[in-house]
């Protein structure tokens, strides 16, 4: 049996893909709602449900777009703190662009929670600090 730390990477992975893939329906699969995201500037957004955030998901494509991103990749993952139903999770994220430079990188902290059964991220929070971090990206 996986233990709650692998459940809660599982879960981050798969979200990961969904994202890298522009997969909407797989990223709300692995988030729970309602979902709250403290920026790089500090600012709260809370999303009541997975609807009201697909809005916003679909915005955020054509801002990557704009972005010339390609891919965002992950590295230096470590659970910092857990229980039978709760993770936080630390990683660095890097934003790179469809040739493999990298030209964004940021630390967050997203806290996965079990509920039903079901492993998602529930809160996100990072060091994110550019024209979209106003947006739901990370």
């Amino acid at each position: 049996m996986k233990d709650v730390i692998d459940l809660a990477i599982d879960s981050f992975y798969r979200w990961s893909e969904a994202f890298n893939s522009r997969n909407i329906d797989g990223m709300l699969q692995e988030m729970h709602f309602p979902h709250y995201r403290l920026s790089g500037r500090n600012d709260v957004k809370i999303w009541e449900t997975s609807d009201e955030h697909q809005i916003m998901l679909e915005d955020d494509t054509q801002k990557l777009i704009d972005e010339n991103w390609g891919k965002t990749t992950t590295t230096e993952m470590s659970a910092v703190q857990f229980g039978d139903k709760k993770v936080h999770l630390t990683f660095l994220q890097t934003r790179r662009h469809p040739d493999g430079t990298p030209y964004n990188s940021f630390q967050t902290l997203w806290i996965f929670i079990e509920v039903n059964g079901k492993w998602g991220v529930k809160i996100r929070s990072s060091f994110l600090d550019n024209s979209l971090s106003d947006s739901n990206l990370f």
